[in-house]
């Protein structure tokens, strides 16, 4: 039995808990939206690709699921890519679909061909093109992988008419490296890590929990809230972040970062915690003069 590879795309998405996708049709999508419609995922368009991209987005800030959205080639991906820098910044998970002319990679200047993968690598965590339908459902999966691992983020795959429209028989499908490819990635951490982190909010007088986007995106709120409780640390978000505190709390000190002012916290701070936050200009890059030259910094 023979598949299309836009009824792999579909059916991937689908596995992947994927319930609809944002787009702005064009060049390089027909065969998507066919197999979209027979297989019942909704397909929710825009007059824009950078709204097709922030609805994903968005979806992902508010849900901690993966957005997904599909555009046409050329000046449209580029359009997306405002939306996907978005994703890049907060640590958002989206997939950016970004269709392509048939024959798209050999070279030969099909309509609007340039490397779309190279222009979103700096700001995707994975960015690709597909150019065998044989690898379509495993770079689905590696792309799935990669953005819900570690600190979430956006990636991108660039798939071509020639690889939609081309089909593949099942049991062709079947030895494809995707089955042996994890979902998502956990890192062990060292129980002598844990110790010294113990040791350090042990003897710190002034320790504060630095929360950022991550803790979202790995459903730890509660627990980081009840660690705050049980230290008795004081809770800050740096700006732009992801609220992890979604309700009033005596520990939450509030927002750091800020260009109009921020509490007086970090330069005060004996040990500094980061859980899910990014050490950047919104935490004085974790150097003197805006913390403490002795302070301890623990990044988690």
């Amino acid at each position: 039995m023979n598949i299309l590879g836009s009824d792999i795309l579909v059916a991937e998405l689908q596995r992947q808990g994927v319930e609809w996708v944002s787009t702005l049709c064009g060049n390089g999508l027909d065969p998507f939206f066919v197999s979209c419609k027979k297989a019942g995922l909704r397909i929710v368009d825009t007059h824009n690709e950078q709204a097709a991209a922030y609805m994903a987005d968005t979806h992902a800030r508010l849900t901690g699921k993966m957005g997904v959205c599909a555009v046409s080639s050329g000046i449209a991906h580029c359009n997306a890519l405002t939306g996907i820098a978005n994703s890049y910044f907060d640590g958002s998970p989206v997939l950016l679909i970004t269709g392509a002319s048939r024959g798209y990679g050999g070279g030969r200047g099909v309509f609007q061909e340039f490397d779309q993968a190279l222009l979103a690598s700096p700001i995707c965590k994975l960015s690709k093109a597909v150019n065998n339908v044989g690898d379509l459902s495993f770079m689905v999966k590696q792309a799935f992988a990669s953005a819900l691992s570690g600190r979430y983020g956006p990636v991108h795959l660039t798939i071509p008419l020639h690889v939609l429209e081309s089909t593949i028989d099942i049991p062709q499908q079947v030895k494809t490296r995707s089955e042996n490819l994890p979902i998502l990635s956990s890192a062990l951490i060292e129980p002598g890590l844990v110790r010294e982190a113990a040791e350090f909010i042990r003897d710190s007088q002034h320790p504060l929990l630095v929360a950022g986007t991550g803790v979202f995106y790995a459903h730890a709120q509660d627990a980081m809230i009840k660690f705050s409780e049980v230290t008795g640390i004081p809770i800050v978000t740096p700006i732009w972040d992801r609220g992890s505190v979604d309700k009033s709390h005596p520990n939450f000190m509030g927002v750091i970062g800020a260009a109009s002012g921020e509490p007086r916290l970090l330069a005060d701070a004996d040990l500094i915690i980061m859980a899910g936050a990014c050490v950047d200009y919104r935490v004085g890059f974790l150097s003197p003069p805006a913390i403490q030259s002795d302070a301890h910094r623990f990044r988690s």
